[in-house]
């Protein structure tokens, strides 16, 4: 995919570096089955802070051996930005938007996440550089 290697290019251009751990395969309440889960990380020389965080992938997610195939940089931080938009919503709209409860606490945790990883990501990486990603990763 033409969008996987422009965002790849354009990490290394700026310097982000980008690796994955895969922690295993187990039922996700949030997935609703199961899934493949990686810890992301995104680092930079000069930002003490990586980016880190979770991320799930369906199990249709193999290479042709049939072992897990690890995210790309483009697929998690599309991810990712779907998460930062929390913050540019009210709970209530985040809810209507997300197809949850706005009278139930877990959706809440979940939103309160959600601006938990904008504020991380908005702190790792440049707003021009969210603006020129943004740009890259609309059609994704």
């Amino acid at each position: 995919m033409r969008t996987n290697q422009t965002v790849a290019d354009f990490l290394q251009i700026n310097g982000v570096k980008f690796a994955t751990t895969f922690t295993g395969k187990r039922h996700s309440e949030s997935w609703g089955g199961h899934c493949f889960c990686y810890v992301v990380e995104f680092t930079r020389s000069g930002k003490r802070e990586p980016l880190r965080t979770d991320y799930h992938m369906g199990l249709a997610h193999v290479d042709r051996f049939k072992k897990p195939k690890p995210p790309s940089p483009a697929s998690v931080l599309y991810s990712l930005f779907l998460d930062a938009s929390a913050t540019d919503q009210s709970f209530s709209d985040w809810c209507a938007d997300s197809g949850m409860d706005d009278d139930s606490i877990k959706a809440f945790d979940t939103y309160r996440q959600c601006c938990a990883i904008s504020r991380q990501f908005r702190a790792f990486f440049t707003h021009a550089e969210c603006e020129a990603l943004q740009e890259m990763l609309q059609d994704y």
